[in-house]
């Protein structure tokens, strides 16, 4: 070793078992003289490294993909909602009954891999009792999701954030109802 630089090692195995716990580990850094001082480093651990938290393999680019066609999707999919034809869009369709969804805030993700957006479902249609059954319906059957894969997100749940609520359109009088869900998701991991 050149007389006037220094080595350094880090330990990160083992340092569980001295009761530091995984964010940290020790760091013994020795100067020429030979003396050696520690010290202790804040690490976070890598991607996936927390059992249970992301299936993301060590080291994998965050990404945390666009809520919207995610939550489209699975709206769409919904057998309760057969009756919409498939109209479930940003933007409302002509043709009634459909659904409209605005993304109205998130809540901080469990780890910076994750989103938990919560979004605002509009459900409309030229009768009254005829949105409200279908928000009610998506009500009871939106929060049975397991962890599934739509398209490029991993979505780990799904549940309602605001019971339906009957909100006639002010300007034409259509019915409609509001219902409140979030839904929690990540980007895949990719093969």
């Amino acid at each position: 070793m050149n007389s006037s630089s220094a080595q350094t090692s880090t330990w990160k195995s083992g340092v569980a078992s001295c009761g530091v716990g995984p964010s940290r580990s020790l760091t013994l850094v020795m100067r020429r003289a030979g003396r050696v001082e520690s010290s202790w480093v804040e690490t976070r651990p890598p991607t996936g490294a927390r059992q249970g938290s992301s299936p993301r393999r060590t080291g994998e680019p965050v990404t945390v993909p666009y809520p919207d066609p995610a939550v489209i999707t699975l709206l769409g999919e919904l057998p309760c909602l057969a009756p919409v034809g498939g109209r479930v869009s940003t933007q409302l369709d002509s043709t009634l009954p459909a659904l409209r969804i605005t993304k109205v805030s998130d809540r901080e993700g469990p780890t910076p891999q994750e989103a938990t957006p919560l979004f605002q479902v509009e459900v409309w249609a030229e009768d009254e009792f005829i949105a409200g059954s279908l928000a009610w319906a998506l009500r009871n059957e939106w929060p049975s999701a397991k962890r599934q894969l739509v398209g490029d997100t991993l979505v780990y749940g799904r549940w309602i954030a605001a019971d339906p609520t009957p909100s006639p359109d002010p300007e034409t009088d259509l019915p409609r109802f509001l219902v409140t869900v979030g839904i929690r998701l990540s980007g895949a991991t990719p093969s």
